[in-house]
């Protein structure tokens, strides 16, 4: 059940708003009351089926109200997963403003000290006294961009935030399915320990671990493991390559473990496996994520600002105090 109501929820909840989310809750509870009453016809049809067993008669109940447990435990984790995705694209929504707003207070805080400059001195001053203008704008510069940096927080999404979201990823996918949250955290707290490996020897561990807990021949343990390894490989590669434009999003780390998932769960492999297997690509992609937000941060921040338009700003203060300087720059640009 579990893993139909991820793919559900990878096919209906890419684009929830606060504005839209009561209506995607309200189906996301249609569709998983409807899974439960559909497993629950199939146990009742299997004790139909076997009513001389008297343990299979006994527990029909019980298995019913724990499939609807189930149920409410998806249910819940969809929305406390939901909720916190809302926030934060709230909060990265919120970036590109601080960083616009923080500019337009820059250039008014410019014109401003122009404004009052103009006045001190004559204009003919100003002309033979280009070294005193840059001294003010300079002196302008580093107090203004002092107090934005303050006043406009930087991206919040932390390297914590990344590991967080990745390890919710995870735990929804597993819940449901036959691997238990359990036997998942089990299998966590052995894979913490090899967390330092380099990568050849993480490389090595994971093809150790198929060959032990997979059923198969070579040729089919091969295909299994070049076909994770390509689903790996193609969302790094996109990835790294929109780093500077795209800041993390939890839906997509959910995306390529589903797909590793779906891979997997068509092969012959063991349920400690899977899960291993899941855990080091989690690892990898979670990785890969933090370094993307920190170029991203950097390509985004307020300190990128402020170097791109230093520059312009003071041909802007120069022109406004004497504007034969502020036609020259324009000539020039």
């Amino acid at each position: 059940m579990r893993t139909e109501i991820f793919q559900w929820e990878l096919n209906n909840g890419s684009k929830i708003t606060n504005a839209t989310k009561r209506d995607f809750y309200r189906k996301l509870e249609i569709e998983i009351t409807n899974k439960c009453i559909d497993i629950n016809k199939k146990i009742d049809e299997y004790v139909k089926e076997h009513s001389d067993e008297e343990e299979v008669i006994r527990r029909q109940e019980s298995t019913k109200n724990e499939t609807i447990g189930i149920g409410k435990d998806i249910e819940r984790g969809i929305k406390e997963n939901t909720e916190i995705q809302l926030q934060n694209e709230a909060d990265i929504e919120g970036l590109p403003k601080s960083i616009s707003m923080a500019k337009e207070e820059l250039k008014l805080a410019v014109k401003e000290a122009a404004y009052q400059l103009k006045h001190t001195q004559s204009n003919s001053y100003w002309k033979e006294n280009h070294e005193e203008l840059d001294r003010q704008f300079n002196e302008l510069w580093d107090k203004k961009s002092k107090q934005l940096e303050k006043e406009f927080q930087k991206s919040k999404i932390t390297e914590e935030d990344i590991e967080k979201a990745c390890d919710r990823s995870i735990r929804k996918l597993m819940i449901g399915t036959e691997h238990s949250k359990a036997y998942a955290d089990e299998i966590r707290r052995k894979y913490d320990k090899d967390k330092q490996l380099s990568p050849w020897e993480k490389n090595k561990l994971l093809v150790n671990w198929f060959r032990r807990y997979h059923i198969a021949s070579n040729d089919e343990l091969d295909k299994v493991q070049n076909v994770v390894i390509g689903i790996v490989n193609r969302h790094k590669t996109d990835l790294i390559y929109h780093a500077k434009v795209k800041q993390f999003q939890q839906s997509r780390v959910d995306t390529i473990l589903y797909e590793v998932y779906n891979a997997l769960a068509q092969s012959n492999v063991n349920s400690e496996s899977v899960v291993r297997t899941l855990l080091t690509v989690q690892n990898e992609i979670c990785t890969v994520c933090k370094d993307c937000q920190l170029k991203y941060d950097s390509h985004n921040s307020l300190q990128k600002m402020f170097a791109n338009e230093k520059e312009s700003l003071k041909d802007y203060f120069r022109g406004f105090v004497d504007e034969t300087i502020w036609s020259g720059a324009a000539a020039r640009r």
